[in-house]
């Protein structure tokens, strides 16, 4: 995979599907579904062999807030196809999409799923254990999990988090949009305990281009961060949540705040305030253990 770009990779997936007699209206909805994943994840070609069938749930579930839940099942099984192309061609043989669980229609239990206070404050402690017990890049994890659960930013968006983005003195931070999308770029704030930690992380190498890198100094990639959020579960025994539950909170409780939709919609970084509409509308009443959460959380 190393040896060939991007665009000569889909222009041989393009020949494969014709080899297969499919025809242009099905190649076109395929190459979309690529198109659409690889701009999403913003991976790396060798990046693609190395993930798991969880990640692709993942994945799915992600596009709830775009895209409808028919549509994310058409993809997967497009994308599917994708990984048996390169398992012909010999770039890998794994293929984390086939036979992916289908995601519901009913999107009831996705909206309801919330992580209570204990659970984030347990997610938090698990982070201080990274530097407590000298884990190695114990200082980064600790800051990437107080830095999401602050802002409530994709993974995506996480990893390209630059040291010029970040303004210590007022304690904000411009998050560059979803698949380098202008039209969901977006500042956000971060607390008091979350500056010190930056500050400390940026100190350990002053001239880094990104905050959050590799043993080379390069752009940390998403399955890190991932895997440190997972191992965050795992210690803090938290099971059932993924990166992308922050924003899940994080937009179900400014909406329970009264907050108007469209700037809940901005925070998010959503295209368009029905998104937000569609997933974070939820009784009140309900909320009341997120509130004091994020009254913790957001100080």
């Amino acid at each position: 995979m190393m040896n060939i770009s991007r665009e000569e990779l889909l222009v041989k997936y393009e020949e494969y599907l014709k080899s297969l007699g499919k025809s242009q209206q099905t190649i076109r909805s395929y190459k979309n579904a690529y198109n659409r994943f690889v701009r999403d994840t913003d991976f790396e070609l060798e990046d693609m062999v190395d993930i798991t069938q969880s990640w692709c749930l993942e994945y799915a579930n992600s596009l709830r807030e775009e895209i409808s839940v028919a549509t994310i099942n058409k993809h997967t099984k497009q994308l599917s196809s994708f990984y048996q192309f390169l398992n012909v061609k010999g770039y890998t043989n794994i293929n984390p999409f086939f036979r992916l669980p289908s995601l519901s229609n009913c999107d009831s239990e996705y909206k309801d799923k919330v992580m209570t206070n204990e659970q984030v404050k347990a997610l938090l402690k698990a982070s201080d254990t990274f530097e407590q017990e000298d884990w190695k890049n114990g200082l980064r994890d600790k800051t990437m999990m107080y830095l999401l659960m602050n802002i409530g930013t994709r993974i995506g968006e996480l990893s390209r988090v630059r040291v010029e983005d970040i303004d210590l003195e007022n304690k904000k931070i411009f998050i560059r949009g979803k698949g380098h999308n202008d039209n969901v770029s977006r500042f956000s704030n971060f607390n008091d305990t979350t500056k010190e930690l930056i500050e400390r992380l940026i100190a350990k190498k002053p001239n880094r281009k990104y905050l959050f890198t590799n043993y080379k100094g390069e752009q940390l990639n998403e399955q890190t961060i991932r895997k440190v959020w997972y191992k965050c579960c795992e210690i803090a025994n938290v099971e059932g949540f993924t990166p992308h539950s922050v924003r899940h909170m994080i937009g179900s409780t400014l909406v329970a705040k009264g907050v108007d939709l469209k700037k809940v919609a901005f925070v998010l970084g959503h295209n368009s305030w029905k998104t937000t509409e569609r997933y974070y509308v939820r009784p009140k009443e309900s909320m009341a253990d997120i509130l004091d959460n994020m009254a913790d959380i957001f100080e």
